[in-house]
């Protein structure tokens, strides 16, 4: 709710960003020497404007001594802390498995003891965002920015990946982890899965239209590549269930009771030393503002999604 001087303000500042705006265009243009798009005045975020291999569009190179993207110096490699000894020191703790669930178009207002029980028992227990949103109301946006650790807007351009920061299956390989992917999604970017050591989507036929039950294959599936990882690595697993999504098989609430059950199983089988992040990738409405679903509109009910995590 906003009262008239909200709404005279929230004008104000409207029309003097359509003013500026082009300005600022016209004049970061101008001083953009090297052609490559950006300038390092007025928010342009270059960091030289005479070397067109240094821009906010690069990928950024680990350890070339540059800041290919403009984010505040080189990157630089690590070496990461696993198990074993070094130099006749005790051994290091194991580094944990890792397991993000995200379930698609669950909105956070449902994870509740009567719609998600096993998903609303884990929120008592662990570390649970009261208020989360996704980057985006779109599964392929939203899920790039959960991967990457930036919004759409920054994760590609002319259809070429130029993440921010490097994707998360890349970064746990580099560390020592084994890494499986299990999704069903027709349109999926192939940015979300760089680095993954194996993609499994022999459950996209069935999820192509939304039109079937998934939840229970999903989770199946996940259990089993529980069951047969090489006990030599630590496991990063990334699962993505669909359920939710329309049409709403039986109602929306049954579509959370299944995803939910699965939520449960997969939290039985794994191990102790375990860090898991459940999330969704945006929420969803039921004709609030005049539509039943998600689309391109920044309504709360659409990007306040549930975020639980706990070791």
């Amino acid at each position: 709710e906003t009262d008239e001087n909200d709404r005279t303000e929230i004008a104000r500042l409207v029309q003097r960003s359509v003013v500026s705006a082009p300005v600022a265009e016209a004049v970061r243009s101008l001083v953009d020497i090297d052609s490559d798009g950006f300038s390092s005045i007025l928010g342009g975020g270059d960091c030289d404007d005479f070397d067109a291999a240094l821009s906010p569009q690069e990928l950024e190179v680990v350890g070339n001594g540059k800041d290919d993207n403009c984010l505040g110096g080189d990157l630089k490699s690590f070496t990461p802390v696993g198990t074993g000894s070094v130099g006749g020191q005790s051994p290091r703790t194991p580094l944990p498995d890792v397991v993000i669930l995200s379930l698609d178009a669950v909105r956070a207002d449902h994870v509740t003891a009567e719609y998600m029980p096993n998903l609303a028992r884990l929120a008592e227990r662990s570390l649970h965002a009261p208020v989360a949103y996704a980057t985006a109301p779109h599964t392929g946006v939203s899920m790039v920015g959960l991967m990457t650790s930036t919004v759409g807007i920054d994760s590609r351009r002319h259809g070429r990946f130029f993440g921010y920061e490097p994707q998360i299956g890349i970064v746990l390989r580099r560390a020592g982890y084994q890494s499986v992917a299990l999704h069903c999604l027709a349109d999926l970017v192939t940015d979300m899965v760089q680095g993954f050591d194996f993609v499994d989507n022999q459950l996209g036929p069935r999820c192509r239209t939304f039109a079937g039950t998934t939840a229970k294959a999903m989770g199946d599936l996940a259990i089993q590549y529980f069951q047969k990882r090489k006990n030599d690595k630590p496991l990063f697993l990334w699962a993505h269930f669909t359920d939710p999504h329309l049409p709403y098989l039986g109602g929306y609430q049954q579509e959370l009771a299944r995803v939910d059950a699965e939520v449960g199983r997969i939290l039985d089988v794994i191990g102790p030393n375990t860090m898991v992040v459940v999330v969704s990738d945006h929420g969803e409405s039921f004709g609030s503002h005049g539509f039943v679903g998600h689309i391109w509109r920044l309504d709360e009910e659409m990007l306040r999604v549930p975020s639980v995590s706990y070791t």
